[in-house]
């Protein structure tokens, strides 16, 4: 094996050479970039338009936006057939517009063409490319928003594939953003990012990659006013706002609940649904809003849903989270469906039951009093005349907007252990129609 020759070093004099011919190179352009930025301006003067416009026809030329088809044998023979038309004819083919269609359908059922001299078939492919030269020399191309759009996407559907190649062959990271130059622009802010830097921009700049490039892009096309106001102090009560906005909706509506007992269900309702008939309980209600504080046992012994993926320690009140780290990293994983809503199991369910009646024999849990009139109907009461509760009997039962309507509203929670040590959790709601929900979940101790 020859062994692996050094570049060979360069002397004083020619580093120096070399210094002065970089500078040079660099004068010369910056000499031609003041002469193309004075005829844009000129341009632009001379037209009534604007120097972006003038700069993007003078700078993206119709080569950049249009995609030109590669010559082939048939369209050369095509073209050669048409011209020689044309020819005879003076002006056009005869057939009006379809007669380039007619011919083409001819020749193609010939297949003549295919049997051509190879000194033949390369006068035709050079004969089509003067042609298109020759036409791309006489007419002006206008670029158009449109193609701008579509040269942009064209570009990042190319470089994104080879970028992740790279990025899976290397193991390295990408991130890169296309934002835009103006309001005008007909096309999105895109951020491309591997995780690992998604990870890695939380924890040193407090957001994503897709939140840094609207920033940027909020910069350019908007200035400093736009970019205060999207990041803003009020951006994290709005991420707060988002991130509760996502877990009612996957409790309620389409979500991110997925079945794990095998059936994959859209809504709520069918999960409800689903899981009274496991538990044999008929017409039962739907969950109308979250319940954080008692989150294990209005939410996952009742409805028997858990959420999967939370970002933080404990699944609590948004408004708990009170750096923005943490807040900006639970929206993240709730907008990419990592955080989401889960069927548990009847056995897991029946565990995760016997689990907080254990805590709350053990005082770990504290469960709200029962009421002494609980499933009496009871009387409006007059305004301003409402007993309030003791804190010290009565947990505070916090929903996503803190309110005491919610605490009027939510169950009451009573534990009753049998003397064949079964546990029943009985749950009664105040605004049922019969003055009584209730709610069995039995499991025995020993299981």
């Amino acid at each position: 094996m020859e062994p692996h020759r050094k570049k060979a070093k360069r002397t004083k004099e020619q580093r120096k050479a070399g210094r002065e011919a970089t500078a040079r190179m660099y004068e010369h352009i910056n000499e031609e970039r003041r002469k193309y930025k004075a005829t844009i301006r000129s341009l632009a003067e001379q037209y009534n338009t604007s120097e972006e416009f003038m700069a993007t026809q003078m700078y993206a030329g119709g080569n950049l936006t249009k995609t030109k088809k590669k010559e082939n044998l048939f369209n050369a023979f095509l073209h050669d057939k048409a011209k020689r038309a044309q020819s005879e004819n003076g002006t056009s083919l005869p057939g009006g517009t379809s007669a380039l269609g007619m011919l083409s359908k001819d020749v193609s059922q010939h297949g003549h063409w295919g049997n051509l001299p190879e000194e033949e078939k390369r006068r035709l492919i050079q004969q089509l490319r003067d042609d298109k030269d020759a036409e791309e020399k006489q007419k002006t191309e206008k670029v158009l928003p449109k193609q701008q759009g579509n040269d942009i996407e064209r570009t990042m559907s190319t470089i994104t594939d080879k970028l992740a190649g790279m990025s899976a062959r290397n193991n390295c990271h990408v991130w890169y953003s296309i934002v835009r130059g103006s309001v005008n622009d007909n096309f999105a802010t895109r951020t491309i990012a591997t995780p690992e830097v998604t990870q890695a921009c939380l924890a040193l700049f407090k957001c994503t990659p897709d939140q840094i490039g609207l920033q940027v892009d909020a910069f350019i096309t908007a200035g400093l006013p736009g970019t205060i106001k999207l990041a803003g102090k009020g951006q994290v009560n709005q991420m707060r706002a988002e991130v509760r906005r996502l877990v009612l909706e996957g409790l309620r509506e389409y979500s991110m609940i997925q079945c794990v007992i095998g059936v994959l269900t859209r809504t709520v309702e069918e999960i409800v649904t689903r899981k009274n008939e496991i538990e044999g309980i008929e017409d039962g209600d739907v969950p109308a809003q979250m319940n954080y504080d008692n989150y294990e046992s209005k939410i996952v012994c009742r409805w028997g849903v858990e959420l999967i993926g939370w970002t933080e320690e404990t699944v609590e009140n948004p408004a708990k989270i009170t750096t923005t780290l943490g807040i900006r990293r639970l929206l993240v994983a709730l907008e990419k469906k990592d955080c989401y809503w889960s069927i548990l199991l009847p056995e897991v369910l029946a565990v995760r039951v016997d689990e907080m009646l254990k805590r709350v024999e053990e005082g770990k849990e504290r469960m709200r009093k029962k009421r002494k009139d609980a499933g009496v109907v009871k009387k409006k009461q007059q305004l301003g005349k409402r007993k309030r509760s003791s804190p010290e009997e009565v947990r505070s039962d916090a929903d996503d907007s803190d309110s005491a309507k919610f605490e009027q509203e939510m169950s009451d929670i009573e534990v009753i252990v049998h003397d064949d040590d079964e546990a029943t959790l009985l749950i009664e709601s105040d605004n049922d129609d019969e003055g009584i929900r209730k709610f069995e979940a039995r499991t025995a101790h020993g299981s």
